[in-house]
């Protein structure tokens, strides 16, 4: 597995801070033996425009004993012992305690997304960055599963946090996303060390288990004996009834603008429809409207996977897949029903 893999998880959940708040400061470290300075770019003005009185003077201070973002001795010396690019305050900043390493990390999710997200210095040179999708596989198909599951069960997302830890003795900075996804990496170089993923096992065990459980279902034998199946255009009043039942809550979602709920039982209702219409048991009902959304994951997980930014036609192509996968799915049902019920029938 590609190691750039794991970042996407993580990745996906990094954006850019608003700068209006950006203004200079400093931080002292843990022993006390450096200061770490940011010196906005930009004149006084703009560099106290939204800042208080006193966080105004704090700033007038700085620029006056500073000239460059970096690391300085905390002795009152004005040459700095290397020199970075300016980062605001808002940052995940961690310096090791030799002053030599240090790792800037921007965990926020918002609706716009920096050049970079993670960045890596060694003596003020820049080892390493990330950013948050450009040539890392699958970013887009996990940020698009996970925000299709908050949506779906917990209506609109909320920021999602993540949790880092920086190991100075070590020399390791830890993320932990909200999926359960750890990434380490080495500080001194920037490079990943360990990860571990359990997005194989979010993807992997229905693309697994369905097959399997439907296998299962097939081979078991008919509890009730029956001479022959009604045919698939005879419908009882009953039955009718029902499936317009069905057809008046499916027009309620789509109306009362659940569109991923109506879309899910769209999926549901077109493949059972099809499995009961084909052969007229509950059991290819329910086999119908699973083998419908099990085909619609499919085809919605390969088209993620293809695309990293996705296509004009991407709208069309879900109605497409929901329309084909549906149908497959529910004839699919209904010929499994069917031969069990042949098999029965000559046993």
């Amino acid at each position: 597995m590609n190691r750039q893999v794991v970042l996407a998880a993580f990745l996906l959940l990094v954006a850019s801070v608003s700068p209006a708040r950006a203004s200079s400061w400093r931080q002292i470290s843990d022993d006390g033996r450096f200061v770490l300075v940011m010196i906005y770019p930009a004149p006084l003005k703009q560099d106290i425009e939204y800042c208080s009185p006193a966080e105004a003077e704090e700033v007038r201070e700085i620029r006056d004993t500073y000239a460059k973002s970096g690391l300085y001795p905390n002795d009152g010396s004005t040459k700095p012992l290397w020199t970075v690019p300016y980062h605001w305050r808002g940052h995940d900043i961690h310096l090791s305690e030799d002053g030599k390493y240090l790792v800037v990390f921007i965990p926020y999710w918002q609706e716009r997304f920096p050049e970079d997200a993670l960045y890596f210095y060694t003596n003020g040179k820049l080892v390493r960055s990330y950013d948050e999708y450009s040539g890392i596989p699958f970013a887009k198909a996990k940020e698009t599963a996970f925000m299709i599951f908050e949506n779906l069960f917990f209506g609109d997302p909320e920021p999602l946090d993540l949790s880092a830890k920086f190991d100075g003795a070590k020399h390791t900075f830890t993320i932990t996303t909200a999926q359960y996804e750890t990434i380490t990496f080495d500080t001194t170089t920037g490079k990943i060390i360990h990860h571990w993923s359990p997005w194989m096992l979010y993807t992997g065990f229905p693309l697994v288990m369905i097959p399997f459980l439907t296998w299962l279902y097939a081979r078991r034998p008919v509890k009730r004996k029956h001479d022959s199946l009604s045919k698939p255009w005879q419908f009882s009043l009953r039955q009718t009834f029902f499936l317009m039942a069905l057809l008046s809550v499916e027009m309620w979602l789509i109306r009362s603008d659940f569109g991923l709920h109506a879309t899910l039982c769209g999926v549901g209702f077109v493949g059972g429809f099809l499995g009961w219409w084909w052969a007229k048991t509950w059991n290819a009902w329910i086999l119908g409207a699973v083998l419908s959304l099990y085909g619609f994951y499919c085809g919605l997980l390969l088209i993620m996977l293809t695309y990293d930014i996705f296509p004009w036609w991407f709208g069309a192509s879900i109605v497409s897949t929901v329309i084909v996968l549906g149908i497959a799915g529910g004839l699919s049902a209904g010929l499994i029903e069917r031969r069990r019920f042949k098999r029965e029938a000559i046993s």
